[in-house]
């Protein structure tokens, strides 16, 4: 599908919904992300372990360069080794090196009848567990695999009740799992598994939706993420990367680290458990000087080798913070591509690089 840049991410889906079809970047603001931001941006969101970042879903760009000159790659071709791969230098370049008009995207076939189960859980550990079994079971029909810490599932559901709760009593984690279904399945399969998974203690409790309409509100327990701003009060909004087999640990050590900053008070986690990414909310005295917070949340990051922002990017707001994620040979060989493509500094200036002159040498600082 060829897409203005402008173009809604709701209004890509829908279309494409009318063709049989599906473009597979999938986020809560489906309905205002524009294409073009999307794919600024790279952007991931709850479908990433079923397909990848948006970055896997671009066949070809239109990009107007800082000096007024179009590149147009928009032949949609899924095999091209002719060199570089120029389109992927734009993706995740957060509008720093031009500016995205049209896009090619990859679409693949629609299957609206899928099915979806929230399981209450022990904890972190049993959640990787509860993933590697329905890996095995459903290999890449596995689309989403959604993890809640219970502060998270205090505040939504208990707390600021936002979201009803279908399970029963307090647990240790909270997932959320999609399989995606042929025209000729039923959700016995998953149903099947919740059993066996009940069976043999790996899941303490769940629940099957019934209907869409169940769907949706499973869901909105997840997506309620957007809706904590008030009941949090002032609060940092952490998007953080780390390897999904140390997530568990990386959050028992973060609420430590936490408990001893005096500013800091309460966290919520929630997170797209399947791929790492993890959302820390943290609520802070109003006023306060939060770099303490952020230093020693990303200090944390860097010791277990992760990223500062695993899909809304870095922008103005993190950029003091890229060291924690990037070299210096990297952030180098950044200052490097933006000094070529955009020496006068007039895409963006101030996002990802924080140096006003963008020279190699302040960039290793």
């Amino acid at each position: 599908m060829t897409v203005r840049a402008g173009t809604p991410l709701e209004e890509v889906q829908n279309r494409a919904h009318e063709l049989g079809l599906d473009y597979p970047v999938d986020i809560g603001a489906r309905g205002t992300a524009t294409i073009g931001g999307t794919i600024a941006t790279n952007a991931g969101g709850i479908r990433v372990l079923r397909y990848g970042m948006t970055r896997q879903q671009v066949l070809g760009l239109e990009v107007v360069l800082p000096d007024g000159e179009v590149l147009t790659q928009m032949a949609g071709m899924v095999k091209d080794n002719s060199g570089y791969d120029l389109k992927q230098i734009f993706i995740g370049s957060e509008g720093t090196l031009g500016v995205i008009c049209r896009a090619v995207l990859q679409l693949k076939p629609y299957h609206p009848n899928n099915a979806l189960s929230l399981v209450a859980l022990r904890d972190h550990e049993a959640a990787l567990q509860c993933l590697s079994s329905l890996r095995e079971r459903f290999d890449t029909a596995l689309i989403a695999f959604e993890g809640m810490w219970p502060d998270y599932w205090h505040l939504v559901c208990r707390e600021a009740e936002i979201a009803r709760s279908p399970i029963e009593g307090a647990h240790g984690f909270y997932a959320l799992l999609e399989i995606q279904l042929r025209l000729d399945e039923t959700s016995d399969a998953l149903e099947a598994w919740l059993l066996d998974a009940l069976e043999l203690d790996l899941v303490q409790d769940g629940v099957l939706a019934q209907s869409i309409a169940e769907q949706k509100d499973l869901w909105g327990i997840r997506e309620a993420v957007g809706e904590i701003d008030d009941h949090l009060g002032p609060h940092i909004n952490f998007d953080i990367g780390v390897s999904p087999s140390r997530l568990g640990d990386f959050c028992v050590e973060v609420e430590r680290v936490l408990a001893s900053i005096p500013d800091a008070s309460r966290c919520v986690k929630v997170g797209h458990v399947g791929d790492g990414n993890l959302h820390l909310l943290v609520s802070h005295t109003l006023g306060c000087d939060t770099s303490m917070i952020e230093g020693a949340v990303y200090e944390l990051v860097q010791r277990y080798c992760g990223a500062v922002t695993a899909e809304h990017g870095i922008g103005r707001v993190k950029v003091n913070w890229l060291p924690a994620s990037r070299t210096k040979a990297e952030r180098r060989l950044m200052a490097s591509i933006k000094n070529c493509i955009d020496p006068c500094n007039l895409m963006n200036p101030g996002v990802i690089l924080a140096s006003k002159k963008f020279d190699t040498k302040s960039a290793s600082k």
